[in-house]
């Protein structure tokens, strides 16, 4: 496959970002069934996730500032997990 260099679109001098609508859609259905939040403070993202685990079987993304991006299969778990309220066990 041959790279091609496109000039950027420009706005009044300033690059500005083209996103092809094939690309985004492709992402947007990877995640769609996706939703990310910040667990800190009196639980661990372990805890977190162990939570979200007892009652769906997300894909989980976690990062070491705390954000965790919880990835479903379908958008009945998400919605379940939405409504809440969750119990961390303690």
């Amino acid at each position: 496959m041959k790279l091609e260099y496109m000039e950027p679109a420009t706005d009044d001098g300033t690059p500005t970002p083209v996103i092809d609508s094939t690309d985004a859609e492709k992402e947007v259905e990877f995640w769609v069934n996706s939703f990310g939040g910040v667990c800190g403070g009196l639980y661990t993202q372990n805890e977190c996730h162990s939570c979200l685990y007892k009652v769906a079987k997300p894909k989980v993304y976690m990062h070491k500032s705390g954000w965790i991006i919880s990835r479903f299969e379908n958008d009945d778990d998400r919605d379940f997990i939405l409504k809440g309220p969750l119990d961390l066990g303690r």
